[in-house]
């Protein structure tokens, strides 16, 4: 039997307070990762399943697809601080950023490949 790898508190302070006061291009975006997948308990790879129609912005909850035989639920989003760190995310990406994100995952992919072999 494996064990259960989780942050300890120490840990996790260090991790929001680097999250908190990182400045870099995608900063918005990895502080509303970090803040949504501690409140949720998602895993890295449930993260990677989220798309923009899962969040419901006038209920302020989010669809979250398990995997490991969990049941998909959606959650209501009450912590002040998790709903800035959307509400940031959300006021940041561009209109066309957020239109690829509501398509297909093949069709983005195809789309940034094709985006690469332009510029080779």
């Amino acid at each position: 039997m494996s064990t259960i790898k989780f942050l300890k508190q120490e840990e996790k302070g260090r991790l929001f307070g680097s999250v908190d006061t990182d400045e870099r291009r995608h900063a918005v975006r990895n502080r509303a990762i970090i803040y949504l997948a501690e409140y949720c308990g998602l895993r890295a790879t449930e993260v990677c399943l989220l798309k923009m129609d899962d969040y419901d912005t006038l209920q302020s909850s989010i669809y979250c697809t398990r995997l490991k035989k969990g049941n998909d639920n959606t959650i209501r989003i009450i912590d002040p601080r998790v709903q800035a760190a959307i509400n940031d995310y959300l006021n940041t990406v561009s209109y066309t950023h957020l239109r690829a994100h509501e398509t297909d995952s093949y069709l983005v992919c195809r789309l940034l490949l094709e985006k690469k072999k332009k510029k080779a």
